[in-house]
């Protein structure tokens, strides 16, 4: 209270000149605004309008992946296309995590997996660039995508330096196995795998089917060398 008593001129002067720049803007805006208002609700023509194209969209790139999933007796195949934005910063983690959702639709739960993964990178002018990679997981299926070359490879792509490059396609084949071991029925490893993809997993709904994914499995018995 001594400290409001003793500057009391001082606040009354702060209060009336921040008082003074914030209500003269104020009236002013209103007596510009209030008129404009008005006319453009009386005449039409005044009025806002909103213009857009809408033949314009952002460039993408295509994304194919292909699955096959099952055994000898019991083989489902399944195509994923999804439409990636193109971008040197995002496209190679969304290319990564599309493919890596199309495998957990299949097998969201499975580790000791072998995986041979085919890619083909379409450039603009240029030759496909292709790969074939053959890789091991102990900790699941996804893991493995972190290993694709055609997805590692679009990163020096769109962030070299020297020349501009275009992404047409990038498209993925993937075959992966799964080894049991023990007295497991080939049956019940065939319905495992079925109901992974049919009960278990919801990524599916946030894709489109159009990939080339195949998975196999190997039971081998308990004291079995194979």
């Amino acid at each position: 209270m001594n400290w409001i008593s003793s500057n009391i001129d001082r606040i009354i002067s702060l209060t009336t000149s921040h008082t003074w720049l914030t209500l003269v803007p104020t009236i002013i805006g209103l007596l510009i605004a209030l008129p404009l208002g008005w006319w453009a609700h009386k005449f039409k023509r005044g009025q806002a309008a909103i213009v857009a194209d809408t033949g314009l969209r952002a460039p993408t790139i295509p994304v194919d992946i292909a699955i096959t999933s099952g055994t000898d007796k019991h083989v489902e195949k399944g195509s994923f296309h999804v439409e990636l934005l193109a971008n040197k910063f995002l496209t190679p983690s969304l290319a990564g995590a599309a493919v890596m959702n199309a495998i957990n639709y299949y097998l969201p739960d499975r580790d000791n997996v072998t995986a041979r993964v085919e890619s083909r990178v379409q450039l603009a002018g240029q030759e496909p660039i292709h790969f074939v990679d053959y890789i091991y997981a102990n900790d699941g299926a996804a893991s493995v995508m972190g290993a694709v070359r055609g997805l590692r490879v679009l990163v020096p792509l769109l962030l070299n330096p020297y020349a501009p490059v275009s992404i047409e396609r990038v498209e993925l084949k993937v075959d992966l196995r799964f080894d049991v071991d023990g007295a497991v029925p080939p049956d019940a490893v065939e319905r495992a795998i079925a109901l992974s993809r049919e009960k278990y997993c919801s990524v599916w709904h946030s894709l489109n089917h159009d990939i080339d994914f195949q998975v196999t499995c190997d039971v081998h018995p308990q004291g079995s060398s194979s």
